[in-house]
């Protein structure tokens, strides 16, 4: 080979290398980490504000900034009055958008809004990743002061009846029941009367009535 041989071909080599290092996929490479490293969660969405009872389910999202693949069932940690609890995934692998949920419980009671640990936790053999990158699991701050339990059934805490005087035909007899907390009335319930030795019914009436003071009326015949 001679000397001019030899120089053409190292500079076909430089330029063969060169073409190498600067193919796209060098760039889309470029694009994809940057995108990974833009992984981490954007924000949670709380259950709606309301008092939940026993059997109702508390559902929480969590947005991340990407799609995400989950393995196994992450939870997130609640407390709920002065108990833990967990808010386990159910849904939303392959999406941004993935789902927790917790039922209700009876005993379950807090006045002034469940709390939300402060990351999202994995047991064992449980990840949420894109690719080979793990989704970071710190959690954003949300109110959730609104959200509260109250699994403690209402109860009548007094019954004040009329005042004690004789009553004649179409005079009323009103009764008012004072309730533990605020309750709802479907229908018409009734308050059992005994007068002499007949059975009346003195019936609610809603238009007297507030959410926590349930009037009942009977008309004397």
């Amino acid at each position: 080979i001679s000397t001019r041989d030899w120089s053409s071909d190292v500079c076909s080599s430089d330029l063969f290398r060169l073409a190498v290092e600067n193919l796209e996929p060098k760039r889309a490479l470029s694009v994809t980490t940057s995108d990974i490293g833009a992984l981490a969660i954007d924000r949670v969405e709380a259950p709606a504000d309301k008092s939940y009872v026993a059997g109702e389910v508390l559902q929480f999202k969590v947005v991340a900034t990407q799609p995400v693949t989950v393995i196994g069932k992450p939870e997130m940690n609640l407390t709920i009055g002065r108990s833990a609890a967990k808010a386990v995934y159910q849904s939303g692998s392959g999406s941004n958008q993935l789902v927790f949920n917790y039922t209700v419980r009876n005993g379950d009671n807090d006045a002034d809004g469940i709390a939300i640990g402060n990351a999202i936790a994995l047991p064992k053999g449980s990840s949420i990743r894109l690719g080979s990158t793990n989704l970071p699991l710190p959690l954003p701050t949300v109110n959730t002061s609104g959200v509260r339990v109250d699994t403690t059934a209402p109860k009548i805490n007094a019954l004040a009846a009329p005042a004690n005087r004789s009553y004649k035909a179409g005079e009323v007899l009103r009764f008012t029941a004072t309730a533990s907390e605020a309750v709802t009335v479907a229908g018409v319930p009734t308050i059992p009367l005994v007068v002499g030795k007949t059975t009346r019914q003195a019936a609610y009436v809603a238009s007297s009535s507030t959410s926590t003071s349930l009037v009942f009326e009977y008309t004397v015949q």
